[in-house]
């Protein structure tokens, strides 16, 4: 075998299972310095592994959504705080490359990963109107990024009462065997029946008593039941849709992400979707609700600090 300053002497004339090679002493900083690549090759590509970069393909999104904040006094409204979401920034199938705004905010991500940004309004003047637009980049990819996992979301919560009798026993019911997940996904989407949206969120238990629920309740008992069997699971607000790129309020929705082998996956009882998102899906908000409050999971945008502040999202 020959290659320049490299050759290799085979002996083939030798005891069977054996082999003789002789190499070049030349041939050997060569050897080594192909030998040195390749380790590093492959310490790269285990350490983005590790990292949690996604090294998939993805697609790029813009999203753009806009609220008018709108003065019902007759006199000025002063020093007005507004908070809203932007996508979260770095979970399961989404990055957040960016956010900008036409008013400037200051931005806090919480341990989910969550973006709340928050604008401080000198004055809006009597019954006047003040726009402000969020655009965000988007990076959607095709498998989900690596995370670390939070024992919350083996914890039930205030309407994730996954430590009830009742969830339980259903839990183990359905999930006897392998694809525990798909299981327990199957059953809800096949059992619930729709009720339609409602602003009050009714909970797992409520669910499973009464068959039935929003989306809400469709995300609240299938992370009930996969947590009552020590699977995380935790619950998503965001808006679901064809090709979404100015986030719109009738296009708002709940789902559920269930954890396995160090990723999050998609699980979308109502619409039926499991595991594949298929860029149709942003998320808004990782819910989890340690403050044990109904309401204060699900807001995605509110006023502080002035009455008379009305808040519409625009379309």
């Amino acid at each position: 075998m020959y290659w320049p300053g490299l050759y290799l002497v085979i002996n083939c004339n030798c005891q069977p299972g054996s082999l003789s090679v002789v190499m070049k002493k030349d041939a050997l900083p060569l050897v080594s310095a192909f030998i040195l690549i390749i380790s590093l090759i492959t310490a790269f590509y285990f350490a983005v592994r590790s990292s949690g970069v996604n090294s998939g393909k993805s697609i790029s999104r813009n999203i753009t959504c806009s609220f008018t904040l709108k003065n019902l006094n007759r006199t000025s409204a002063k020093n007005i705080n507004f908070y809203a979401y932007a996508p979260a920034r770095k979970v399961s199938f989404q990055e957040c490359v960016s956010v900008k705004s036409s008013h400037s905010f200051l931005l806090n991500i919480d341990s989910h990963q969550n973006q709340l940004l928050h604008f401080e309004i000198s004055e809006i003047p009597p019954l006047s109107s003040t726009i402000i637009t969020i655009e965000s980049k988007l990076k959607l990819y095709e498998s989900p990024q690596k995370e670390k996992l939070s024992d919350l979301f083996l914890k039930p919560e205030v309407l994730v009462e996954s430590d009830n009798s009742k969830i339980i026993k259903k839990a183990a019911e359905i999930a006897i065997d392998s694809e525990k997940e798909f299981r327990i996904f199957n059953w809800v989407k096949n059992n619930l029946s729709y009720l339609g949206y409602s602003d009050a969120e009714k909970g797992a238990l409520y669910a499973l008593e009464h068959m039935s629920g929003g989306c809400t309740e469709y995300m609240d008992l299938f992370t009930a039941l996969l947590r009552s069997i020590k699977i995380p699971a935790r619950r998503i607000i965001g808006y679901q849709g064809q090709n979404i790129t100015m986030l719109k309020h009738q296009d708002l929705h709940n789902w559920s992400e269930f954890y396995n082998k160090g990723s999050w996956y998609l699980a979308d009882c109502k619409k039926g979707r499991f595991m594949k998102h298929d860029n149709k899906y942003i998320i808004m908000k990782v819910i989890f609700n340690e403050n044990q409050n109904i309401d204060s999971g699900f807001e995605l945008f509110r006023t502080e600090g002035c009455e008379g502040i009305s808040v519409t999202m625009n379309n």
